[in-house]
């Protein structure tokens, strides 16, 4: 057999303790899975034991023992994850226990759909006992995977069905698909060690993709960075690690005492850690009425953490139904859509439910709310689909725009998959690229923003009809909306002319607007001030003080007079009145004309205005090529 033929499956064991796992996994392999001294001291499994066993078509399989005890739940939880085909053990002197029927239960909330039986011990007890035992077992696993699954009798201390149980292991494993290592890598850890000439090493089951020797990965939720030195598969040095099977990654650059079980080795820059996590919880028929803000022991990959649950439709969820949740975990995690998880009660510790995650959440979400319920329902939807992954995930962000770097996040997807996803969506129209394609907005949003802002518009002018224009910025604070996105929405509608925006105000097309009573009054004023000033006008921060008025009036009128053209805005606060604009023009043509060039001090002298009036006035004419800057000379453009 060649040295790399490994199966992309894990099998493992699960029951009450003392009810034979190792045992009958020594005798399957010849290996005992127990490896740890005060496992050998007290003849009990405490952590998650290894074998291996080679199936009939050639290739190594998995085998994962785990500890039967209720204390050690977290540690079979954490052997649990990546199994895709399981041995449940139960000892034919002692039937069915309280663990066989949890480590049943998680199973099944695990999303484990195949394996078979396993009644050990039967050397212990007469026929009728076996009998006996054998209909507690079948009565059990009735409604669940292990419905109509093989069952074996077996005796490790006789060797009895011993050899009819690795047949029926064989079928099994033949019978089980193996994973397919597409997608970035991610692999939950089991162990991390230091070994003698390599340095850190970390085990587990790869949940997706595949990892080659000189690769860079991450360490979440630790955000240690390392490179991939060296990978094994069952004690066998390999090129490359995929799901499926038992991995063992040697780490270059990270210190084993940095990372513990529950971490996640991944692909860089795809994954993140996150307190919010989100799905659908299946209540157990078996436990009691669960009520929000409950708290729990949160099981995922070969993590444990402590918070609260939120249930998000209803404040109670009955046994044996399901519901939308939000986890507030107080520790991160590391989760990707379509992960499974269970739940524990503190207190008791008991396990109580479990259900698939839509992934991490962007926010804390509260019951009853019927958008955040569409949006995940949407999420939910979008399972096993990358691109539809992405487009909910942007969706649910509204107006917050996804940046060509969160891309591979929000798409769980390499840089490079998760932008022919997004070039995809943006070509069928269903998202939308801004800021020359660094941001993204969902093509819904951007619909409803545009609706927002023009219904917005259209009321703000009915409530103010002597108000000719309104401040784009005005419009985005009261919708809140981000002044890139309030941006693209005004320039799309100018597109469509629904609106006019000009120097950052918002009109309306051919809307007329006559003044009249004190702010006609104050216009005339604000005019007659300006005309007399010449080039030495006030600035729009003294004018309040000036004609004893309110500073959101006087803007107003300002902006009013800017747009009718009877003022020019020249920027830095200050204005001019149109008639001295054009006389400004023709004296400037007159004292440069003949390739004339003058310094900005016998400019001044020449308007009999000030510097801090002129230079604004100079970069005004230089926007409109009318002027040039030559150091510290201006002269006319020259005309071709």
């Amino acid at each position: 057999m060649p040295k790399e033929e490994i199966a992309h499956i894990t099998v493992g064991t699960a029951g009450h303790i003392d009810h034979g796992k190792t045992a009958l996994i020594k005798a399957l392999s010849g290996i005992d899975a127990d490896r740890l001294p005060e496992e050998k001291k007290r003849g009990i499994t405490i952590d998650i034991g290894y074998a291996q066993v080679h199936s009939a078509l050639g290739a190594t399989v998995g085998i994962v023992d785990v500890p039967g005890h209720e204390k050690f739940i977290k540690n079979m939880v954490a052997g649990a994850t990546g199994m895709d085909a399981v041995i449940l053990v139960v000892a034919a002197d002692d039937g069915v226990m309280p663990q066989t029927r949890e480590h049943l239960d998680i199973l099944t909330l695990l999303g484990i759909e195949r394996g078979m039986i396993a009644l050990t011990k039967i050397d212990l007890v007469d026929e009728e006992m076996v009998e006996l035992a054998e209909e507690d077992v079948l009565e059990l696993v009735k409604g669940t995977f292990l419905e109509g699954a093989p069952l074996v009798r077996t005796s490790t201390a006789t060797g009895e069905g011993i050899e009819e149980f690795k047949k029926t292991l064989q079928e099994i494993i033949a019978g089980t698909p193996e994973k397919e290592p597409t997608g970035p890598f991610r692999m939950p850890v089991q162990r991390s060690f230091s070994a003698e000439g390599f340095g850190t090493v970390v085990t587990g089951v790869p949940a997706s993709g595949s990892v080659k020797i000189g690769d860079s990965v991450e360490v979440l939720p630790r955000d240690l960075k390392g490179r991939i030195r060296g990978i094994q598969s069952f004690l066998t040095s390999i090129e490359a690690g995929s799901a499926g099977h038992r991995t063992a990654l040697n780490i270059a650059g990270v210190d084993y005492k940095n990372i513990a079980r529950g971490d996640v080795v991944c692909m860089p820059e795809v994954f993140t850690s996150s307190t919010l996590v989100e799905g659908r919880l299946h209540l157990l028929k078996s436990t009691q009425p669960l009520m929000t803000n409950t708290a729990v022991r949160f099981h995922v990959g070969c993590a444990e953490a402590l918070g609260t649950v939120i249930l998000l439709e209803e404040k109670t969820l009955s046994p044996g139904c399901g519901m939308l949740v939000q986890f507030r975990l107080e520790s991160p995690v590391v989760v990707a859509s379509g992960d499974r998880f269970v739940i524990r009660l503190q207190s008791p510790a008991v396990t109580i439910g479990g259900g698939v995650l839509f992934g991490p959440s962007q926010f804390r979400l509260r019951t009853g709310k019927d958008y955040q319920i569409e949006n995940l329902k949407r999420k939910e939807a979008a399972l096993g689909d990358p691109a539809a992954i992405l487009e909910a995930r942007m969706a649910e962000r509204g107006f917050r725009l996804v940046t060509r770097e969160e891309l591979p996040v929000a798409a769980e997807l390499p840089k490079a998959d998760a932008a022919a996803i997004t070039k995809k969506l943006e070509e069928e129209g269903r998202i939308y690229g801004i800021s020359q394609g660094t941001s993204y907005i969902h093509a819904d949003s951007l619909k409803r923003g545009r609706d927002m802002l023009f219904e917005w518009v259209s009321k703000y002018f009915e409530k103010h009809p002597d108000v000719l224009s309104v401040p784009l910025v005005e419009a985005s604070e009261a919708l809140r909306l981000p002044e890139t996105v309030s941006k693209e929405i005004a320039r799309l509608l100018g597109e469509d002319g629904k609106i006019l925006l000009r120097a950052g105000r918002i009109r309306l097309p051919g809307r007329e607007v006559q003044l009249s009573g004190e702010r006609e009054e104050l216009a005339a004023r604000i005019d007659s001030i300006f005309q007399e000033a010449r080039f030495k006008p006030p600035t729009v921060a003294d004018l309040p003080e000036i004609l004893s008025a309110k500073s959101e009036t006087v803007e107003s009128i300002v902006a009013f007079l800017t747009e009718s053209e009877r003022l020019t805005d020249l920027g830095r606060g200050c204005l001019l009145h149109s008639d001295m604009m054009a006389e400004g023009e023709r004296m400037l043509r007159e004292l440069l004309k003949d390739g004339k060039a003058m310094k900005m001090s016998e400019m001044r002298e020449a308007f009999n205005s000030t510097r801090k009036f002129m230079i604004p006035l100079m970069e005004h004419f230089d926007r409109r090529k009318i002027t040039i800057r030559d150091g510290d000379f201006r002269k006319l453009v020259e005309k071709r």
